[in-house]
């Protein structure tokens, strides 16, 4: 059965309650790979798409999808905000100066 993005948005949340992770902006330390790979899925983000509409190189979001790097809160916020709003991310062609 096909998930809604409510459905979706519940389950990640859901995800992060098991994990012990309280939602609070305070709290929250970042997100594992597999959350932040489910967040790209649900915002329609590719690797390169994230890359850009973030201002960081391809190469950092693959570090965060691979759980070489943690995920910075800032970006786990960002994102649950967008998912949970169901806020479409307008992503740049190029971004001028970027990686």
């Amino acid at each position: 059965m096909e998930m809604n993005e409510a459905d979706k948005a519940q389950h990640l949340m859901d995800q992060r309650a098991a994990l012990g992770m309280n939602p609070t902006w305070q709290q929250m330390r970042g997100a594992s790979k597999d959350e932040f790979a489910t967040a790209l899925e649900m915002l329609d983000l590719s690797q390169a798409a994230a890359a850009r509409y973030l201002g960081v190189s391809a190469r950092q979001v693959a570090r965060w999808l691979e759980g070489k790097s943690r995920v910075p809160t800032s970006v786990c916020l960002l994102f649950e905000f967008m998912i949970y709003y169901n806020i479409k991310p307008i992503v740049p062609k190029r971004v001028p100066g970027a990686y």
